[in-house]
């Protein structure tokens, strides 16, 4: 199953992610959530309405290259959140 092959992993990767905020002093509520069946737009402005959330944090591997392209998923999360978003830079995922 394909969904198993890749929430492992994810989901590793979230907890080892949220380890390190915490470690470095974050003392607001962090929290991520796993879902299939939407487009990933729809889930992430959704879920920002739903939780209230202060911001919403992406990361990209290349920032240059997200504004301009009008089917970016971080341009349309940009363009429909109600709150602040913020895209960091990744070398590696």
């Amino acid at each position: 199953d394909i969904q198993i092959t890749i929430e492992g992993p994810a989901k590793q990767m979230m907890e080892e992610r949220l380890r390190f905020c915490k470690e470095a002093g974050a003392m607001n509520q962090i929290s991520y959530k796993m879902l299939t069946g939407k487009k990933p737009v729809e889930e992430i402005l959704d879920l920002s309405y739903e939780m209230r959330v202060d911001l919403i944090i992406m990361a990209s591997s290349k920032v240059t290259s997200l504004i301009p392209g009008p089917t970016s998923i971080i341009r349309k999360v940009i363009e429909g959140a109600k709150s602040p978003v913020m895209v960091i830079q990744f070398s590696h995922f």
